[in-house]
């Protein structure tokens, strides 16, 4: 474990970061001056996350592990994008989750983790159909709004992570989540056209 589940959410929920410089790239729109303004709201709010930077540190390594996976996410979500003006939202994510299984195929005999008929029902609600239902509104939003507004989840992961597992977040996560959070409110005061290729 290198961190807290209140700081995997909250630097994963940063991946509009990189998708509002890649979109208008690959789908030809004009970059706005308010999305590059609530980007740097969020490096702010990741910025009072990591408490000190150094590579020793466990939540500098979960919040740099966070922003790998902020990256490949926006890829991710922009193929997305792509994919699901041309075909149904469930095949999208079947062939994504197919190819996810796939691939991690091989860590299941080196972890050798112990899977439960309730995990895979968690698995099929929280994974397969929300992932769904987010390519599908990808349809009618770009998806660097979608993103800013997935910066929600921090709140609820956080929230179960003090629930649940009895982490309580730091004054810095918390200052750094409000900052974030801050930036998913201020994306959506004025109305986002419809997306398109």
């Amino acid at each position: 474990q290198s961190s807290t589940v209140a700081v995997g959410t909250l630097t994963v929920s940063t991946f509009p970061i990189f998708v509002i410089f890649l979109e208008p790239y690959l789908f030809h729109e004009k970059l706005k001056k308010s999305d590059v303004f609530c980007t740097l709201m969020m490096l702010v709010g990741v910025f009072f996350i990591v408490p000190a930077f150094q590579m020793d540190n466990q939540i500098t390594q979960g919040v740099l592990w966070g922003l790998l996976s902020a990256f490949t996410y926006a890829i991710l979500s922009l193929m997305n994008r792509r994919f699901s003006s041309r075909y149904p939202a469930t095949l999208v994510s079947l062939y994504e989750q197919g190819t996810a299984t796939i691939v991690l195929i091989p860590m299941m005999f080196v972890l050798k983790p112990v899977i439960t008929l309730a995990d895979a029902g968690v698995l099929m609600i929280f994974t397969a159909v929300a992932h769904s239902l987010f390519i599908s509104g990808l349809r009618t939003v770009k998806v660097r709004i979608a993103g800013i507004l997935s910066g929600l989840e921090p709140v609820y992961g956080t929230l179960s992570a003090f629930l649940f597992l009895k982490e309580v977040p730091s004054f810095r996560e918390c200052l750094g989540g409000v900052i974030i959070l801050a930036a998913v409110f201020l994306s959506t005061l004025k109305p986002e056209e419809k997306a398109s290729d």
